[in-house]
């Protein structure tokens, strides 16, 4: 299974990423607003990536990065923060990117792209 998830539950933030994938990506992400459910798609997961809202208490974002962590170099992890606070940490925990929030649609297309091409294409392919 390959995948992009987002990990928030900030509502206006998961609009303006989905609406980005869908629209220039043609990918519709699968949301997480809670810790659960993460656990199954880790576990069936072949390639992904994964945005993870850090600075929200609903999100266990450190322990979703460990769990990511473990399931190999397929998995791409992106740090979501308001805040600069978490940008050092996010690195020294595996993250590959930090995304400062409201993030521009320039700042995202960048991001993705900076993932292996070949994850990106099995994830669109799956999503068709």
């Amino acid at each position: 299974m390959y995948g992009m998830f987002i990990a928030d539950t900030d509502k206006e933030n998961i609009n303006m990423l989905c609406g980005f994938l869908t629209q220039k990506h043609a990918i519709v992400p699968d949301v997480w607003q809670n810790s659960r459910g993460y656990q199954k798609f880790l576990d069936e997961s072949e390639s992904a990536i994964v945005f993870i809202r850090v600075d929200n208490c609903a999100i266990p974002g450190l322990e979703l990065t460990k769990a990511a962590m473990t399931r190999g170099d397929n998995i791409h992890v992106i740090w979501m923060s308001e805040s600069e606070a978490y940008a050092l940490e996010a690195f020294r925990y595996g993250a590959e990117a930090y995304l400062l929030l409201p993030a521009t649609e320039e700042i995202l297309r960048k991001t993705i792209n900076s993932f292996n091409r070949e994850t990106t294409q099995l994830i669109k392919k799956e999503r068709i």
